[in-house]
């Protein structure tokens, strides 16, 4: 009975095994069938990552190529003026971000949630252009939906003046109905 069990044990075993085996094996032909569209547009991106980075090896090779003709000096100056290019860019980084930390925090008081596309539109330069068109922006935004709700309150007119007004299911005119029940008559 013990050696029953353990060759059904064993049978088991290699039944789940092939199972997993077979299931990797249609995972794997999933994957493998791509459309041609899309690895059109695969090879498309990695031929522009590709270009890329030749240009970047040739900016650098001629870069390169450049400072070996330069004396001491003329390097010297070359690499200052390198460090003042990196300088401004952080510069500029840190302005853009305390730039629009401060749009973020104005935008949520006037109850407007800032997202990359809205900070695109009011980042300016500086901080007062900027608040400038943080106020443009939200004029901007409570003129259409003051135009919208207008839009949505308006009611049209009814087209027929036959209403049902009766308890017995009679259509009448609105205009016979009011005779009909006015309290004051002529």
């Amino acid at each position: 009975m013990a050696k029953e069990n353990i060759e059904n044990i064993e049978v088991e075993e290699t039944e789940n095994v092939e199972e997993k085996e077979e299931s990797k094996d249609s995972t794997k032909e999933k994957e493998a069938t791509i459309s041609v569209s899309e690895m059109k547009r695969r090879i498309a991106a990695e031929q522009k990552k590709f270009n890329k980075q030749i240009e970047e090896m040739k900016a650098e090779y001629e870069l390169e190529k450049e400072k070996a003709k330069m004396t001491k000096e003329e390097k010297k100056s070359f690499e200052l003026k390198q460090k003042e290019k990196e300088l401004e860019e952080y510069r500029n980084k840190v302005k853009k971000l305390t730039l629009t930390s401060k749009a973020t925090s104005v935008l949520a008081e006037k109850g407007i949630k800032a997202n990359e596309e809205i900070l695109s539109y009011v980042i300016r330069d500086d901080e007062d252009s900027t608040l400038e068109a943080i106020e443009n922006f939200k004029e901007l935004i409570d003129g259409l939906v003051n135009e919208r709700v207008k839009e949505s309150a308006r009611q049209s007119a009814p087209t027929d003046s036959r209403v049902n007004l009766n308890t017995d299911n009679e259509t009448v005119n609105k205009a016979e109905w009011a005779r009909k029940h006015r309290i004051i008559k002529n």
